[in-house]
């Protein structure tokens, strides 16, 4: 294998030799070189460096103990250059320089260090590389432009339709794709689940110092990658604790786990990779809905209705369980060991009860005396003694029946007011109340 690659890789060169010790290489730009060096010794106990005067630092490239170095490499040769014999059989230290650009050009020097007694540096050989357009191709650029004159003009009207066409379909391609690409990636979960993921991996590999961050549709930053590690501080606080993405960058997978999903994360959430210079690389979109799974049915006037949710781990005592209606009121706390009536909102104060069987992970609610005015969507919320998010679930309860109306009888139908704006379901829209929904005059 290794005679195959060096058949090929000077296969690739135009190499001409003014000496002995000091070749001279012609390449193209794009093209795979060698830089020929040979030491005198055959020994494996050896360094090898490459360098450059006219380069700050100068070091093109260093191997030492068995391996490359690459502290203080010239940044223009990183994951360009290579030994052609990583064993350096016979002596053979020659180094392979990958996709030869014109700022190649140069006199390159070839040492060795020898760690046999005192390390001793010598200067084995010098390579003159220079990287420029083949000589042919030039000659046939002056005849082209000698020979442009005879060329009819029927054919150069006919280059100026092909090439107006091409850009016409390529501007029709470019369009479709564009388009194709904004459409996002929906993941849809229901509530309740422990992480949800939204993937993402990119088709090129990522070096550690990109900039990856995540936000969602209200430019609210959801993650941050930067500097090699995640930064919470950068966080909004309502996805403490809740993120964690995949650092494969080799592999272009930077996808987000996110803990807890409930329907108020339902949204666009939007992928951004910046270089390190603060230059967006790529972004992408990807589409969440969190399914209100478990919707709780029943009719006005019964004297209570269970919320259920059982979790599929064990709680301790130390927990804190709280559970919130569509307004973000609260309904009831269950901290330290204990309920906390105070905490409720007080249209809930003396009408819930929990279940007390934590270790079954049961957290179930009872709400007693349900109305028409309590449909919505109750969140449960599980947390740590740290205060960490454990679990979250939504449980949509839908009551049925009479609206109790302060006043003399009023026809809903005709009535200027409205009902509570915020919708009972998100995939249950409240339906007009207007013939469908008797109205009960108060007793005076």
């Amino acid at each position: 294998m290794a005679l195959l690659k060096m058949a090929v890789l000077l296969l690739l060169l135009r190499v001409s030799f003014t000496s002995a010790d000091s070749p001279n290489i012609k390449a193209e730009p794009g093209q795979t070189v060698v830089l020929p060096c040979r030491a005198p010794v055959n020994n494996t106990d050896i360094a090898v460096e490459y360098s450059r005067a006219d380069l700050e630092p100068e070091s093109v490239f260093l191997h030492r103990d068995k391996q490359d170095i690459h502290e203080g490499q010239h940044k223009s040769f990183k994951n360009r250059v290579e030994l052609l014999d990583e064993q350096m059989k016979n002596g053979d230290v020659s180094l392979v320089l990958n996709n030869v650009t014109f700022s190649d050009s140069g006199v390159y020097e070839c040492h060795v260090l020898y760690n046999e007694g005192e390390k001793t540096k010598e200067l084995i050989t010098t390579i003159t590389l220079t990287v420029g357009k083949r000589e042919d191709e030039e000659k046939k650029g002056e005849g082209n432009q000698q020979n442009s004159a005879t060329v009819p003009i029927w054919v150069t009207v006919l280059l100026v339709f092909l090439v107006l066409g091409g850009a016409v379909i390529g501007g029709v391609l470019w369009y479709c794709r564009s388009n194709t690409n904004k459409v996002p990636q929906v993941v849809e979960v229901d509530s309740g689940v422990e992480s949800v993921l939204l993937p993402w991996r990119t088709n090129v590999p990522l070096t550690d110092d990109v900039t990856v961050e995540w936000t969602d549709e209200f430019s609210r930053k959801v993650h941050v990658y930067q500097n090699s590690s995640d930064d919470p501080e950068e966080q909004d606080r309502r996805y403490r604790g809740r993120t964690e993405m995949k650092k494969d960058l080799k592999t272009g997978d930077v996808s987000l786990t996110l803990k807890s999903p409930t329907w108020d994360d339902s949204g666009r959430f939007l992928r951004t990779i910046s270089s390190n210079h603060g230059n967006a690389l790529m972004k992408k979109e990807v589409k969440l809905k969190v399914r209100v799974s478990q919707v709780v049915e029943v009719d006005s006037g019964v004297e209570s209705v269970l919320l259920p949710w059982r979790t599929n781990i064990p709680l301790t005592d130390d927990v804190t369980v709280k559970w919130t209606d569509k307004r973000d009121k609260k309904v009831h706390v269950y901290q330290n060991g204990s309920d906390h009536r105070e905490e409720q909102d007080r249209r809930y104060r003396g009408r819930t009860a929990r279940n007390k069987d934590l270790k079954t992970g049961d957290v179930s609610l009872t709400l007693k005396y349900p109305t028409w005015d309590d449909s919505g969507r109750f969140l449960c919320t599980i947390y740590s003694n740290h205060g960490n998010i454990l679990r979250r679930k939504e449980v949509g309860l839908k009551v049925r029946g009479t609206v109790q109306v302060q006043g003399p009888t009023e026809d809903i139908r005709t009535s200027s007011s409205s009902p509570d704006p915020t919708p009972l379901l998100p995939d249950s829209p409240v339906s007009s109340v207007g013939g469908s929904v008797p109205v009960r005059k108060n007793q005076e």
